[in-house]
């Protein structure tokens, strides 16, 4: 009687999970379950799936479904096809000033690793200095040739400012910058 019933629940089980396989028109051999925790992955469709037995589901009825990494996917982006004229500067991460979000946006779209730096047009730092010889020392406590050397050092780092003229008692040893 027992053997009966064990048989008959087995039997009614791998039917239950062929009817849902044909159904649904996934492949019996991927599993249909998993635990509900939630340690989620990001998967190369954009999908963030709740954990690793979800992923393996999806890259089990679609091997294109790879693990691009841990956590979940950055939010997609939609990409403008055109912007307005409207003028408000923005600096990419690239050094180049674009007239708008929206303008910096399409770059982006085309090379997610430019990305807004900062707003406002970027700045470019001067380049050449003098080569003379006039300390003076930052309030980072850097000891600079002269004061356009602090100057460059400035544009790269707005905190940098005249500390005093002179070297700094304390100095740290100026780097190109």
């Amino acid at each position: 009687m027992f053997k009966r019933k064990m048989t008959g629940l087995v039997f009614g089980s791998m039917l239950l999970l062929a009817v849902s396989a044909a159904t649904t028109g996934r492949s019996k051999d991927c599993p249909n379950f998993c635990p509900l925790h939630y340690d989620p992955m990001c998967g190369s469709d954009g999908t963030t799936y709740s954990n690793r037995c979800f992923l393996n589901i999806a890259n089990c009825r679609d091997q294109s479904v790879q693990l691009v990494g841990e956590g979940p996917c950055p939010p997609k982006i939609e990409c403008p096809v055109k912007c307005n004229r409207q003028l408000e500067p923005v600096c990419g991460t690239d050094g180049i000033t674009y007239d708008n979000d929206c303008m910096l946006l399409m770059t982006t779209c085309q090379n997610p690793a430019i990305q807004l730096d900062y707003a406002g047009p970027c700045v470019e730092c001067p380049t050449g200095c003098p080569k003379h010889f006039k300390p003076v020392c930052g309030n980072n406590g850097v000891t600079y040739p002269n004061r356009c050397l602090l100057n460059v050092a400035k544009c790269k780092d707005p905190s940098i400012e005249l500390e005093t003229y002179g070297r700094c008692s304390h100095s740290k040893m100026f780097k190109n910058v």
